[in-house]
């Protein structure tokens, strides 16, 4: 089984912790997802738990997938 764990900069969050530096522009989450959802068998993403971030990424996954929830008090 080949499996992936994707940790990127949280939507709207890559200027905020590594500023103009064009190799950490905005991450587009349409491609990883789609890449990690054709390369591997199964596969985590972490992203940020504000409602932003969901709406962003959570109309971006394939049908079938577990959306987990796991958020520091």
């Amino acid at each position: 089984m080949n499996v992936a764990y994707a940790d990127p900069p949280y939507p709207g969050q890559a200027a905020k912790h590594y500023g103009d530096d064009p190799r950490c522009a905005e991450v587009d989450h349409a491609e990883l997802i789609g890449r990690l959802d054709r390369n591997y068998d199964g596969w985590a993403l972490s992203s940020g738990a504000d409602l932003a971030a969901m709406r962003l990424v959570v109309p971006l996954l394939p049908d079938g997938v577990r959306v987990c929830s796991w958020v520091k008090p």
